[in-house]
């Protein structure tokens, strides 16, 4: 059921990972769930059982169609070659896909600490596992879903214009739309396998070394500074700068001041107001700051956008 409401109310949506072990257990009861280890992310919450299989259970309304994208993009990325482990998607029956589960594979290692911003060695991981999704032959990955598809889509632009805009103050709402703007127009010519939510917190390590990437819900062909722009935001500008062009860099920087425009629409399109609205005052409070394209506050050169 879609609600259109307008108003500030959390949308009543069954939050269908309350009980991630429940929910692997009635799909999956060939396995031991009690002992898995729950956790959980903005929009999902997962299992993660000892003998490497994951549940994931997706949060709010539309979990069925969010469920189905994300296994699409798994099993299109398990069809090419990535010189970095990736989930893989395990045999999951409709009924689960339905109420928005889905198992799949468990990649091995453990989560690592943030890059070393003041050393190039330190940022030599990122580039690698940047360069492991650039070097993705590109036509074999037709069937990943375009760019923001997470957010809305083509749709994100409208999303933000007539929903999010509103509830914004009135001092950043056109900058608001300037940013989606950008970032919806950007079309560079060496589009690449994007992960989307590309940082620390998406990469598992063997000591030393990247022993794979997860949470490839936000993967598609696109401009490769969405990739660099989560780093922009952990790490700052002049550290990302380390790894990318700098017309890169320029672009990743107008597209993590859209991030939390991003992360809104998709908050709204599920029915989570609480996380949307928390979004919309990272974003409102960013420009304040002036630290919506850089922590540091940088901006970005060569852009109308930069001069706010």
């Amino acid at each position: 059921m879609t609600d259109r409401r307008s108003d500030d109310r959390e949308i009543n949506v069954p939050d269908r990972g309350a009980d991630v072990r429940a929910v692997a257990s009635r799909f999956w009861p060939e396995w031991d769930w009690t002992a898995a280890h729950v956790t959980h992310g903005a929009f999902h919450k997962v299992a993660l059982h000892p003998e490497g299989l994951v549940v994931r259970v997706a949060i709010g309304r539309d979990a069925a169609a969010r469920t189905a994208r994300e296994r699409g993009i798994l099993s299109a990325l398990s069809r090419t070659t990535v010189s970095v482990p990736l989930p893989e998607p395990l045999d999951t029956p409709a009924a689960a896909v339905a109420a928005g589960a889905s198992l799949v594979s468990r990649v091995s290692g453990r989560p690592g600490e943030r890059a070393d911003a003041s050393s190039a060695d330190g940022f030599a991981a990122y580039g690698a596992a940047l360069r492991s999704l650039r070097d993705v032959p590109l036509p074999r990955l037709d069937e990943l879903p375009v760019p923001r598809a997470w957010c809305g889509g083509p749709a994100w632009p409208s999303v933000v214009a007539d929903r999010l805009v509103p509830r914004l103050p009135t001092s950043v709402r056109a900058f608001a739309q300037d940013v989606v703007g950008f970032v919806d127009g950007s079309a560079p010519t060496d589009l690449v396998l994007v992960h989307g939510d590309f940082g620390p917190h998406n990469m598992l390590w063997d000591g030393p070394r990247l022993s794979g990437l997860v949470d490839l819900d936000h993967a598609c062909i696109g401009d490769p500074a969405i990739d660099i722009a989560p780093l922009v935001g952990i790490h700052g500008a002049a550290a990302a700068a380390q790894i990318c062009t700098d017309e890169e860099l320029s672009r990743a920087m107008q597209h993590r001041a859209s991030l939390p425009l991003q992360v809104a629409a998709a908050a709204d399109l599920a029915g989570l107001a609480g996380l949307r609205d928390h979004a919309l005052r990272n974003f409102s409070q960013r420009v304040a700051e002036g630290t919506v394209f850089d922590p540091a506050g940088s901006r970005p050169r060569g852009s109308s956008l930069g001069s706010r």
